[in-house]
């Protein structure tokens, strides 16, 4: 950005992102291990039924312990995902979460 105040205003970018371009990351909490181990069969079929470009993310909350699935098990995470994994798991355990963009330069 460039502001003189005799002169109009210029931003200068490399790039412009869609929102619809945005990362997003769907997080999975479970309260311990055994309850991941005793649904962690029924979660991977869940989303075997979605494709996409969503990363999931699966979290053990008594042990802080987070497992990031390859991208072959991407997600499309719409509303109806979504509305499946919250009626499974209850609304504070499933959680959206679009990342940003800063990140992007990286991956280019």
């Amino acid at each position: 950005v460039s502001v003189e105040e005799e002169k109009a205003s210029k931003l200068i970018l490399e790039r412009i992102y869609p929102f619809d371009e945005t990362r997003r990351e769907l997080w999975i909490q479970f309260p311990d291990r055994p309850a991941y181990e005793r649904e962690v069969a029924k979660l991977y079929e869940l989303l075997r039924e979605s494709d996409g470009k969503d990363s999931v993310v699966l979290y053990i909350r008594s042990e802080k312990a987070m497992k990031r699935l390859p991208n072959s098990r991407n997600v499309d995470a719409g509303p109806e995902l979504l509305a499946i994994l919250t009626k499974c798991y209850g609304e504070a355990n499933v959680k959206l979460v679009e990342k940003g963009i800063e990140k992007r330069r990286n991956m280019l």
